[in-house]
């Protein structure tokens, strides 16, 4: 009887290892009668009592994620509506021959359209413009000359979409300088990786110096400039005498 108990329990217990080795999603996959993991006891008489069945808990099941249309997924891109149009001999009926006429449309297909980034050279030139009658009899001739504002760099360049786009790759994409000096120069411009940092470095002092020294005046306006917000003395604190 022992002999028969211990082969009973060693082959549950195997069963039951098998199962808690499974994976969660395949634990609820139907298993064979015999290998179903059962609990027995002893009575006082010595028979082996079936106690029940060692069951498996099921998993949760989550509720799955809807999957977004292709509408919602593009819905932050501007659209553009192409129209197909028949050919000026497929207009014409088969039929009795008179020009058919348009009588509405019909959805298609929709895309995704990259255009990809495109470099060009700007030169700006100022058109001066000067009275005759100025020129001829007045001591000094009145010129006037065509101004578009300040350039966004004094010296070089650059320009604000320039900028922008080098330190939208760096510091956005994640992109090295050395990186940007290649995809610029299959674009055409041979600009070095020392250009482009001192780029980043000087659009970084001008335009973001004046915002550091209006957060810096902030704190000076009030009662105190700093607060240890600590009640106690921290138990790793070294500085601080027992």
């Amino acid at each position: 009887m022992s002999e028969y108990f211990s082969n009973l329990l060693f082959r549950n217990y195997l069963s039951y290892k098998v199962i808690r080795q499974l994976p969660p999603h395949s634990r609820n996959c139907p298993i064979p009668s015999d290998t179903i993991p059962i609990l027995y006891t002893f009575t006082a008489n010595n028979t082996i009592t079936e106690i029940g069945i060692l069951t498996v808990a099921k998993p949760e099941s989550k509720p799955k994620k809807k999957r977004p249309t292709v509408e919602e997924r593009l819905k932050g891109i501007p659209g553009k509506k192409v129209c197909l149009e028949p050919s000026a001999d497929e207009r014409i009926c088969g039929e009795c021959g008179p020009r058919m006429e348009k009588i509405g449309t019909e959805f298609v297909r929709r895309e995704l359209e990259i255009i990809p980034a495109r470099a060009r050279v700007v030169e700006y030139y100022s058109v001066n413009c000067g009275c005759k009658n100025c020129r001829r009899n007045a001591a000094l001739p009145n010129i006037v000359k065509g101004k578009d504002g300040k350039a966004h760099m004094m010296y070089g360049m650059a320009s604000a979409s320039t900028v922008s786009w080098v330190v939208y790759q760096k510091y956005c994409n994640g992109m090295p300088l050395y990186r940007l000096e290649r995809e610029l120069g299959r674009l055409g411009a041979k600009i070095s990786r020392a250009t482009l940092a001192d780029w980043v470095i000087k659009n970084g002092e001008s335009f973001f110096t004046p915002m550091y020294d209006f957060f810096h005046r902030k704190p000076l306006c009030r009662d105190f400039a700093m607060a240890d917000e600590l009640c106690e003395a921290s138990h790793n604190s070294s500085h601080i005498k027992s």
